[in-house]
């Protein structure tokens, strides 16, 4: 789960310093698509980007590091120990978030039925490809995908204008973004933008479909006397485009506000710049990846010529390599054996593949042991223990002798 909390956290991040812009840049611009365009490109480019892997590259190369060995992958979860594990940081946060995402959900899905019980239960009358629920209910006007809801007692003469508003919202499409906000706010519910985000996406939607109800005729004053009566007489329902929400004066503002100069237009363009930050802080693998030889599979072996061995010398080609135990099997059950993922990498996301460079005396003792390659002090300092602890190997050999032979071992520690 580590992975995943640690994708929250950078979405929403990114999440933040996308709305950052939007308020200090885009919110009072007349030019409401765009403002609905930026809203959710930043939420898709939000959620996505943390996504990505870049790796960047490193012309380092281990070509000249002896007999490089197989490479031994360790998860967080290869823990052998008896003693009884703490929860750490990471597990807790997550339990949490799943708590929370799971109750979310399940009113997301009470409200989608509670609307469609609704469409049941209340008469219904079809008009241009809208469907419009007449209901006994006092609530306000509002749609949802093609259907527009409506009290029954509404005054004949005002409905004509609240069912071109609200059928402005279905041509739009704005209830596939309320969805998607609520999705959002499922997983993010943490992240207190999210509101920020759905407030500013439906105040949008109110501005575009006041816009196209102004378009075709109505008079600004009366239209904004129906706004100002509905609103004291009703109440709302979440997950809806509702026709008098709770924000009457900044549309009843930008009703009348002077519209945008094309040079406005320009501040848009912001979203290049964020989502260029985005890639290079969230979105970049800060691991190194080399050439192939750093995950070679076989063993260096001497030419026929290889000269003949001296007491103190420590060989890195040799006729009979090193082996501990019965193979590379007896290796990795020692590692997972011995091996504990350190709790301060764990809590902080911390993985990578540390190469650990040792000899294998004459005598199948593990000597001088030194990270040959780090990715992190708690991932070398383990890496080291576990080398320091190994038994006594079997010994290599150069023309039928056994010699100190340097060995390499890469281990990868991996979250998940």
């Amino acid at each position: 789960m580590e992975p995943f909390v640690i994708y929250l956290i950078k979405s929403a991040a990114g999440l933040i310093l996308f709305y950052v812009m939007y308020f200090t840049f885009l919110k009072n611009e007349t030019y409401f698509g765009m403002n609905r365009l930026y809203l959710l490109s930043s939420v898709i480019l939000a959620s996505l980007l943390p996504l990505l892997q870049m790796p960047v590259h490193s012309v380092t190369t281990l070509a000249n590091l002896n007999i490089l060995m197989n490479t031994l992958t360790v998860t967080a979860e290869t823990q052998t120990n008896t003693e009884t594990s703490e929860l750490s940081l990471f597990q807790i946060a997550a339990i949490l978030w799943a708590t929370v995402a799971i109750f979310l959900f399940v009113r997301f899905i009470i409200r989608i039925l509670t609307i469609r019980q609704m469409i049941r239960r209340n008469t219904m009358k079809i008009q241009n490809r809208s469907k419009i629920v007449f209901t006994e209910d006092t609530i306000a006007p509002f749609s949802f995908f093609r259907y527009i809801f409506l009290r029954k007692s509404i005054r004949a003469e005002i409905a004509e204008t609240i069912i071109a508003h609200e059928k402005a919202h279905i041509k739009q499409y704005h209830s596939v973004d309320l969805i998607l906000l609520e999705l959002l706010h499922i997983i993010q519910w943490f992240n207190p933008i999210v509101n920020l985000y759905k407030k500013s996406i439906k105040e949008t939607h109110e501005f575009l479909a006041d816009r196209e109800v102004l378009d075709i005729g109505t008079k600004l004053l009366d239209y904004q006397t129906l706004i100002l009566n509905e609103s004291l007489q009703t109440t709302g329902i979440q997950l809806t485009n509702q026709f008098n929400n709770s924000q009457i004066k900044r549309r009843i503002i930008m009703m009348t506000t002077k519209k945008s100069t094309m040079k406005s237009r320009l501040k848009f363009l912001l979203l290049v710049p964020v989502t260029a930050c985005l890639i290079a802080f969230f979105a970049c693998n800060q691991g190194k990846v080399t050439n192939d030889t750093d995950t070679a599979d076989t063993v260096k072996t001497t030419e026929t010529d290889t000269p003949p061995a001296t007491e103190d010398e420590i060989f890195e080609v040799v006729d009979q390599a090193p082996v501990f135990g019965k193979g590379d099997d007896d290796l990795m059950k020692y590692i997972q054996k011995t091996i504990k993922y350190p709790k301060e990498a764990k809590e902080k996301g911390i993985q990578g593949k540390v190469f650990v460079t040792f000899v294998v005396n004459k005598d199948g003792k593990v000597t001088n042991s030194k990270i040959e390659r780090s990715v992190n002090e708690y991932l070398d300092a383990e890496a080291l223990r576990v080398i320091s602890l190994m038994p006594v190997w079997n010994p290599g050999s150069q023309n039928g002798k056994n010699v100190s032979v340097r060995m390499t071992l890469p281990i990868q520690f991996a979250l998940q």
